[in-house]
């Protein structure tokens, strides 16, 4: 199965202040706890105001101006809109990447999660030999900070930062992710697809005459993890199909077949392992260990930011407000 390494570009914005224009904030939530102390004054309260006097004006935000032209602003909304309606799934990527780099950070908060230093610096100098490469390939006589400077437009230290903290968001997201899977309940498995009826057929005349099951993956399965036997990442119990296949059957026999798509699936559940407890204190020492012997990768990251999805709220309505699509 296809490695992914877990890209979070929740980059922060530039400090250099801008101008802004002021627009009206939501109205805000109601707090219970301040409500229930309205409700029950103190004994000794605050004389009334007279009459006369104005209530406060209500709470407002200002927005960024991105450019003047002719004398006149250029809102970051109007840029966001614009945006949207040229690139909608380019934009809504890099915003669910923001998102995810957000819980990222909470998850990492709340399990206490530590990262090496040696691992980000490792995680930064790759991507930057990475880029280098393929500057070398469009520009040999460039390198790296010229390149950033001269045809990005960009600060190169700045940007060097940036990636810095890229890399240290994804190392976190590795350990956060795999924290969550060894304290899940979850079946080691081995996984055959077939594509049509006869490649059903074959593989259900290979189970029945008793062949191996890693065999039949190699030779008869349409998924990538064919290559491996069929072996792909822990899967976790949960209502997806997948989540309860995995858990349908005892260890060591073959569930299925599950028909999704026109595909037949097959798996073979090989072990259950017990799920780990505790904070990172507890979890490091086997995350680490794990994560040295297979990386995370797209099932695995699937399965978490599922799980992710029931534990934190994502709420895009403030950018879609500001594009004019609120409801959506």
């Amino acid at each position: 199965m296809k490695v992914l390494p877990v890209v979070l570009l929740g980059l922060g914005a530039c400090a250099t202040p801008n101008p802004r224009r002021t627009v009206s904030a939501p109205e805000p939530v109601a707090d219970p706890v301040a409500a229930a102390a309205v409700a029950t004054p103190p004994e000794k309260t605050e004389p009334e105001k007279p009459a006369t006097e104005k209530p406060a004006p209500a709470a407002t935000t200002v927005e960024p101006i991105v450019a003047v032209v002719a004398g006149r602003p250029v809102y970051v909304s109007e840029l966001l809109t614009q945006w949207v309606y040229a690139r909608n799934h380019e934009v809504l990527k890099q915003l669910d990447n923001l998102a995810l780099g957000r819980i990222v950070e909470a998850e990492a908060q709340r399990l206490q999660v530590r990262v090496e230093p040696a691992f980000t610096t490792a995680a930064y100098e790759r991507t930057v030999a990475e880029m280098e490469a393929e500057i070398k390939k469009k520009n040999p006589k460039l390198g790296f900070d010229s390149y950033v400077d001269r045809v990005m437009g960009l600060d190169p230290i700045r940007y060097r930062q940036q990636l810095r903290d890229v890399a240290l968001r994804q190392q976190l997201g590795e350990r956060v992710a795999r924290a969550w899977l060894l304290s899940a309940e979850r079946s080691d498995v081995r996984l055959i697809v077939a594509k049509d009826d006869t490649q059903a057929a074959v593989v259900k005349a290979g189970l029945a005459a008793g062949k191996d099951f890693a065999d039949l993956a190699r030779l008869h399965s349409a998924d990538a993890s064919s290559a491996d036997g069929g072996r792909i990442p822990p899967v976790v119990r949960s209502d997806s199909p997948i989540g309860r296949l995995a858990f349908s059957g005892e260890v060591g026999k073959v569930v299925g077949p599950l028909t999704e798509a026109g595909r037949q699936l097959w798996m073979l559940v090989e072990s259950r392992p017990v799920p780990l407890t505790g904070a990172w204190p507890e979890l490091a020492a086997a995350v680490e260990a794990d994560l040295a012997q297979r990386p995370v990768d797209e099932l695995e990251m699937a399965q978490w930011r599922s799980a992710m999805q029931l534990r934190y709220e994502v709420d895009f309505q403030p950018f879609l407000r500001l594009v004019g699509q609120e409801g959506r």
